[in-house]
């Protein structure tokens, strides 16, 4: 059901955010106020559309900033066509190209936020190995055993077992993008830790397939 509340969510913040400019110029018709409005609003309808929408932000500001751009080229060729004054046109044309690149913007800090949370996710989701207490009877002294976590190169990778060595060659350069140094550097240490462990397990397992496949 959010997914309905979506585009009425975008029109409210977008409609809630020109008003707001609207009181602030007191009604009256201010080049500063206006610019702005053009400026803030558009992103601010992506914004409060992406926060309903439930998952797949990136997608959903796309979509939104392209309906908001559909309607706008709507609005002012119908006003420019109607009025009959196409060499008046060139003051709204610039607000609504501000507009649009306002929203890419807002798309793009989206992309980079959504990055981040999976980098963020794939560390939480580090599967531990199993292990089990036990202790003896003479000297009371506690042995833990440590079962050895069996790992599949395959699934390290995230390709099929029938992928041909292409496939997996491709899939192991965009695993080691994931992990890329510079992605990781504006996080904490224990995360780049756990960043440099994955890379190595990444080249382990396409060692491992390099070497099944025949290819070393």
């Amino acid at each position: 059901m959010r997914w309905i509340a979506v585009l009425p969510t975008a029109v409210a913040g977008y409609s809630l955010s020109a008003v707001m400019f609207w009181y602030g110029a007191e009604g009256r018709p201010n080049p500063e106020f206006q610019l702005a409005s053009y400026a803030i609003s558009p992103a601010f309808y992506v914004y409060c559309g992406i926060k309903m929408a439930p998952n797949r932000r990136f997608g959903t500001a796309i979509v939104l900033t392209i309906l908001w751009t559909i309607t706008a080229i709507a609005i002012f060729t119908w006003n420019a066509a109607t009025r009959g004054q196409w060499s008046q046109t060139g003051k709204p044309l610039v607000w609504g190209i501000l507009g649009i690149v306002s929203m890419i913007g807002t798309c793009f800090l989206v992309y980079k936020t959504e990055q981040h949370d999976r980098l963020i996710d794939s560390f939480s989701t580090k599967r531990k190995a199993p292990a089990t207490a036990s202790s003896t009877s003479g000297d009371a002294q506690n042995v833990v055993v440590v079962t050895p976590q069996v790992v599949d190169p395959y699934a390290i990778l995230g390709v099929d077992r029938r992928a041909s060595f292409e496939e997996i060659r491709k899939a192991y350069r965009e695993r080691m993008k994931e992990y890329h140094p510079d992605k990781v550097a504006g996080l904490g240490h224990e995360l780049r830790t756990l960043a440099e462990q994955k890379t190595k397990a990444i080249n382990i397992a396409f060692d491992e397939l390099k070497k099944l496949h025949g290819t070393v």
